[in-house]
């Protein structure tokens, strides 16, 4: 039933309710004639006969038909069909009030359900970026408490990387060229440090610099970080013939450091300590393409590793250092011919999977 067929019911229920209340009502309902008089109502009318000398009724004016037993029973069902009538119309308005109230309710929480989508998006590429700034721990750590302990590690092994003659070999290429060789570079860097548990600290200009044994401290760390320079080696040589920068020296330093994050805008994660000093010496007293180890370090690898002693060479703006050159994995850990890569049993022994 449409709207209109309802509101033209429910006038017509309405017209005829009036009708019969004022029907049921004879006081209302007996109106002045054109000539003044009151209509004709019922009445008794009586003859006066002088030889019985009373009066007698001759007769009884008939009832007027909206006062007969008929009418009442049309009254009575005219009302019960105005009730129902208004019922239905009520329950009809009551149910179209629900459905509405129903299509708002989800409407809203389908707003809302989309908003909190949104918001996850959102959470999750800042807790992306967040990943991509800071290690996971550390990360979760200033979720949580909104701040970062500075913690102290006992060993921790950092790793320097430089181009050489970076800044002369910009002034003969496009500088946008180089950038992108440098961006390749450091890109595949940044996976190597992934595969073998490294963290990524910074980079400034051409260098690149990264720890081992931190923000979670283990005791692999210094192998850690020469086998992931044996496959950034392997990945230099190999685009020697397609880029200009295909000279690198590393320099690998084992000690103590701390570790935090500092500052509120712009914070990275760093570390600090002479550790971290004395492999930036180690990697610029270098020669291009090999990896230059301290001492300490090489205490730990000897016997996994073929090292060169270089003796106690002087490093820039410090003391003499003893210095190895790492040439390759020792035979029986090697998973190859040329040493660069380990086998099950040097990674059973180190417990990498």
């Amino acid at each position: 039933m449409t709207e209109r067929v309802k509101a033209r019911c429910y006038s017509l229920s309405m017209i005829i309710l009036l009708v019969v209340l004022f029907k049921m009502f004879p006081v209302i309902s007996e109106a002045y004639d054109n000539s003044g008089e009151l209509s004709s109502v019922r009445y008794n009318y009586y003859e006066y006969s002088g030889a019985d000398d009373h009066y007698w009724q001759d007769n009884q004016a008939s009832m007027l038909w909206y006062r007969t037993q008929t009418a009442y029973v049309i009254y009575l069902l005219s009302i019960v069909v105005v009730i129902y009538l208004i019922i239905q119309i009520t329950n009809h308005q009551l149910v179209k009030a629900k459905r509405n109230l129903e299509k708002i309710v989800r409407e809203r929480t389908s707003e809302i359900v989309n908003q909190r989508k949104k918001l996850e998006i959102e959470k999750e590429k800042s807790d992306k970026l967040l990943r991509n700034i800071l290690p996971y721990q550390v990360a979760q750590e200033l979720k949580i408490h909104g701040n970062v302990r500075v913690q102290y590690y006992e060993l921790a092994t950092v790793m320097f990387m430089d181009f050489k003659d970076f800044s002369k070999t910009s002034q003969f290429i496009n500088p946008l060229h180089l950038l992108n060789e440098l961006d390749k570079s450091f890109c595949f860097f940044d996976e190597v440090c992934a595969r073998n548990n490294l963290e990524k600290i910074k980079t400034m200009g051409d260098a690149y610099m990264c720890v081992g044994g931190v923000p979670q401290p283990n005791k692999t760390n210094p192998f850690d970080a020469i086998l992931a320079a044996f496959e950034i080696l392997d990945f230099i040589k190999k685009a020697a013939k397609n880029q200009w920068l295909c000279e690198l020296r590393i320099g690998i330093h084992t000690g103590e450091l701390i570790a935090g994050v500092v500052g509120k805008n712009k914070f990275a994660y760093d570390v600090w300590g002479e550790t971290v000093n004395t492999a930036k010496r180690l990697e610029s007293s270098g020669e291009i393409n090999k990896i230059n180890i301290s001492g300490e370090t090489y205490n730990i690898v000897k016997d996994y590793f073929l090292c060169t002693y270089r003796g106690r060479l002087p490093a820039k703006h410090s003391d003499e250092y003893q210095m190895y050159f790492v040439n390759r994995i020792k035979k029986d850990y090697s998973g190859n011919e040329t040493g660069n890569k380990p086998n099950k049993k040097l990674l059973d022994i180190l417990n990498i999977t």
